[in-house]
């Protein structure tokens, strides 16, 4: 477990990737992140109770980057319902090894 839940702000950066990612029942706690600016982010859960926590993100205010959800062979990646924004990108799959 990886406990980020004092985190309210974050900024993804101008160039690179900010890639959070849970693996094989492992947890990223966010769950107090509010607002993600700019930069190009993913958020990956992949594994049985993997489990990435960004349920208080309501501010994603980029207007030319992306923030893409990824939830694999049942893990979750918890969030707010985006409220119809077009920049929020999710999948979700079993994967077969």
């Amino acid at each position: 477990m990886f406990d980020l839940s004092s985190v309210t702000n974050a900024y993804g950066g101008d160039c690179a990737y900010l890639r959070l990612r849970a693996f094989s029942g492992g947890f990223l706690i966010l769950g107090n992140l509010i607002t993600l600016t700019n930069g190009y982010v993913e958020a990956w859960a992949d594994g049985a109770a993997s489990v990435v926590d960004l349920r208080k993100l309501t501010n994603f205010p980029s207007v030319d980057r992306y923030l893409n959800l990824a939830a694999y062979n049942s893990g979750q990646v918890k969030v707010p319902t985006p409220g119809g924004r077009a920049a929020w990108g999710w999948t979700s799959a079993a994967v077969a090894s």
